[in-house]
């Protein structure tokens, strides 16, 4: 008897799925840094946490001088609240959203700012 392997074809990747837009504080100096990530399962807070892992690993394990990176690497991650602001589905209205975000706050830990 012969097996047969059927590939089976690759699943499409939801447009359409939640994102969160979250604010992290410095509590010392108050500046904002506002981002986006896509919600993981029903965890919303869980989702959060799991994004801010990744930038305090790329400011500790990482020589970027983004201001993020600097400011988490000056005051060290305690040092910082999380924030959800908004839950928004799909990606393009997400984007919006924290596109448009930036530019009415100004954030000063957002590197991608034109002062």
């Amino acid at each position: 008897m012969v097996e047969t392997h059927i590939a089976k074809p690759k699943r499409k990747r939801r447009s359409d799925r939640t994102h969160l837009v979250y604010q992290l504080t410095n509590l010392f100096t108050a500046e904002v840094y506002i981002g986006i990530t896509v919600v993981t399962g029903r965890g919303y807070q869980r989702s959060l946490n799991e994004r801010w892992k990744r930038h305090v690993s790329r400011a500790t394990h990482q020589s970027h001088t983004w201001n993020l990176c600097e400011s988490i690497r000056q005051h060290g991650e305690k040092a910082f609240s999380k924030e959800i602001l908004h839950l928004i589905r799909g990606k393009a209205p997400a984007h919006s959203v924290e596109t448009a975000l930036i530019h009415s706050l100004q954030p000063a830990l957002n590197s991608t700012i034109k002062r």
